[in-house]
């Protein structure tokens, strides 16, 4: 939204564009005053900076739980967390974040908008986001999956694979952590089979029903194997 914002102040000339920009920066700056007021005015600051530090965790550690996201496998992998302190892996986390959006950033600024460009973009910043900010908890995948489903239209079978890899993510959270097994499993085979009846086979093609199968598979292999 920012980067689109932004390609129209600069498409509008010095005058026109800084006006918008301003104008822009009020709106967006009011309406988080807004939001804000109630910690503002009551004992400032003691009710503000808990919202602060719940915005930036910076004292929780660099992963929440069984998250699927690359610090934590990187984590698993070398316990390399342990080593550094968490001020520097939270520069670490906004560096990371930070690079990996710009790419998408400079296409919307300099490229010719388009609806599916702008579509990809969300996908695209929001599961950086997760995959790379700092203290990201498991129910996080949401945000991603939001902007995902927004591009059924356009790529329905990466909807369907997205979203049945983000429900299979959280199987720590429901089933280890607070025993929702059951309500896991339903809605897992219940959301597979939506997808068999919603995707249109015939455009898509036989190889990537073969590939959601397979998956439905090794999700089902990965729980079995957890049983046993």
């Amino acid at each position: 939204f920012a980067m689109g914002l932004l390609r129209a102040c600069l498409h509008r000339g010095v005058r026109r564009g800084g006006l918008l920009l301003g104008q822009l920066l009020v709106v967006g700056l009011g309406a988080a005053a807004l939001l804000l007021w109630p910690f503002w005015r009551h004992n400032f600051p003691t009710h503000l900076l808990p919202v602060i530090e719940r915005v930036f965790p910076v004292g929780r550690g660099l992963f929440q739980d069984k998250v699927g996201n690359w610090w934590w496998a990187w984590a698993q992998l070398t316990k390399g967390h342990r080593a550094h302190r968490p001020e520097t892996l939270f520069r670490w986390c906004a560096l990371a974040t930070g690079l990996a959006q710009l790419p998408m950033a400079v296409s919307l600024l300099v490229m010719r908008p388009l609806k599916s460009r702008f579509l990809y973009s969300l996908a695209y910043s929001s599961l950086s986001c997760f995959l790379l900010s700092y203290h990201v908890h498991e129910k996080a995948i949401m945000l991603p999956c939001l902007a995902v489903l927004l591009l059924v239209g356009e790529a329905p079978a990466l909807v369907c694979s997205f979203t049945l890899l983000a429900l299979f993510s959280l199987s720590p959270l429901l089933v280890e952590k607070d025993g929702l097994t059951i309500p896991y499993a339903l809605g897992l085979l219940g959301w597979a089979l939506y997808w068999r009846r919603l995707l249109p086979w015939g455009r898509i093609g036989r190889g990537f029903k073969a590939t959601l199968s397979l998956l439905s598979l090794v999700i089902a292999g990965v729980h079995v194997g957890e049983l046993l």
